[in-house]
């Protein structure tokens, strides 16, 4: 972790520099002949790259906003929003970024509002969220840790997660399970202790840079057992507190943060801890794998996530909820109370039930309602959420009002689209009669196209036929063109290897 804040050789910053320029001529040339396979995988290389080595952060960020400069001074608008990507993507995995290299990437960025849409939305967001890491360093990686594993905090609710859906017409048997564990296993165990250390680790780093001992923090860290809390909570506290500060009081900022970092060298070490290699890198999202085989399953997955449904409580426990619920539907009322309206072989039923002692017959002159409850009807997952708005059912709804993203990744070709489009057109007339669902989770669709074909030998013109759509998207974004486009044709391959 040392050599993060060192210099690099040369010879890696020209590296670097020919990977960024191969990549931004894969966006100029037009797409050639059995070339798709190969698409995206030098940004995906590049990235690769990133996480493995974070010392070649700061140097990659000097070439990346060279290119930024060079593209809106030579009107090359098809290499800005690539480069933004991969710019914002390489500030997430730095470990120490020096104040005049924020100044740079800020007033870059500011530089390209003047750009029509979409360009022009998309620098503006990332140029407020470059100002607000440079006045608080590591909050970025903070938030999208603690939004994708759910690291709870007062201060800060999002919570995120990935759903991926295939399609079964698309994905053979066979490969699904390897596609399943290589998508869901990318951090196993997935303790919420190791994205807390990971978090305390690289804001620190963030903030103090060559001043911070690393390798003692990173073994200090290890020690910590209910301290650890505290001292995740409290950084959450002063990262927050500082954005909506900005930059008023940086020395407070400094005092509170090297605080905490003092607290942690001298925490008291209870059993020795085996030393570990410090790590900030970004940890993988949480992924849900599923097979999608009947049109509700995106639904019934998005009520799970809106009801804090842990892992262990999926769907399948739901349903034996609503069994539980079936088992007593034999005492549900359905009469009306009135004894005009009840059947005549209830009446007589009731009057043999009614007739004992004398006495309790003098006493008894009127029918009586046997007991009976109210209950939903089993499977409707809709009613377990007016339960939980209602504090019932044993599930907890959140309050906050779209505090949770699903991010709703579909794996197919435009039979998958087509249901997909028939999903959300279900959702939007459940969500037209009662807002509850749409009210509290913002769903975010992405889209990669594969297809059966690709297993089987080319032939001209095949491909394309079931991936219409796909297609239309890549001629108007050479990006997608290249990531997304090449990186459907390759999944169905690689999961085969």
């Amino acid at each position: 972790m040392e050599e993060a804040f060192g210099g690099v050789s040369s010879v890696v910053e020209s590296s670097l520099y020919h990977n960024v320029h191969s990549i931004l001529r894969e966006l100029d040339c037009e797409p050639q002949a059995g070339s798709g396979c190969n698409k995206g995988m030098l940004r995906w290389t590049l990235h690769n790259r990133v996480d493995k080595n974070p010392s070649i952060s700061v140097p990659l960020l000097r070439v990346l906003i060279k290119e930024l400069e060079k593209a809106e001074r030579i009107d090359s608008k098809i290499r800005i929003i690539p480069l933004l990507h991969t710019l914002v993507y390489t500030v997430l995995q730095s470990v120490f970024i020096p104040e005049d290299l924020y100044r740079r990437m800020y007033f870059c960025l500011k530089s390209l509002v003047t750009l029509p849409v979409p360009y022009c939305a998309i620098a503006l967001y990332y140029a407020r969220q470059m100002k607000m890491e440079q006045n608080a360093p590591g909050i970025l990686y903070q938030r999208r840790v603690s939004a994708e594993h759910n690291l709870r905090s007062d201060l800060y609710t999002l919570h995120e997660k990935v759903f991926v859906f295939v399609d079964p017409d698309v994905f053979p048997p066979s490969l699904v399970n390897a596609l399943k564990a290589d998508v869901e296993c990318t951090d196993p165990g997935r303790d919420p202790l190791i994205y807390k250390r990971k978090v305390l680790l690289h804001t620190v780093l963030a903030g103090f840079g060559k001043k911070c001992q690393v390798d003692q923090l990173a073994q200090s860290l290890e020690h910590l057992g209910e301290e650890l809390e505290l001292h995740f909570q409290d950084l959450v506290t002063i990262l927050e507190q500082r954005t909506e500060d900005g930059a008023s009081d940086d020395v407070q900022y400094k005092t509170r943060l090297q605080e905490i970092y003092q607290d942690i060298l001298t925490a008291p070490k209870d059993s020795p801890c085996p030393s570990s290699q410090a790590e900030t890198q970004l940890p993988s999202p949480e992924v849900s794998f599923h097979v999608w085989n009947k049109e509700d399953d995106i639904w019934n997955e998005l009520v799970n996530f809106a009801l804090m449904v842990p892992a262990d409580r999926n769907s399948a426990c739901l349903d034996e909820d609503d069994l539980k619920r079936n088992s007593v539907m034999s005492t549900v009322s359905t009469d009306s109370g009135i004894e005009g309206d009840m059947a005549i072989s209830e009446l007589s039923s009731m009057m043999l039930e009614s007739q004992g002692s004398p006495e309790e017959q003098s006493s008894s002159q009127s029918f009586y309602r046997r007991p009976c409850v109210r209950c939903p009807k089993a499977g409707n997952r809709l009613t377990l959420m007016m339960e939980a708005i209602r504090g019932n059912g044993g599930y907890s709804l959140a309050k906050e009002e779209r505090n949770l993203t699903a991010r709703i990744l579909v794996m197919g070709d435009d039979r998958t689209l087509g249901r997909l489009a028939k999903t959300l057109h279900t959702i939007r007339k459940r969500e037209a009669r009662h807002l509850l669902l749409t009210k509290r989770v913002n769903m975010e669709m992405y889209y990669i196209p594969v297809t059966d074909q690709t297993l089987s030998p080319v032939q001209e013109g095949a491909p394309e036929d079931m991936l219409t759509l796909a297609g239309y998207l890549g001629s108007v974004d050479p990006w997608y063109d290249c990531n997304i486009n090449g990186l459907g044709a390759m999944i169905l391959k690689l999961a085969q290897m």
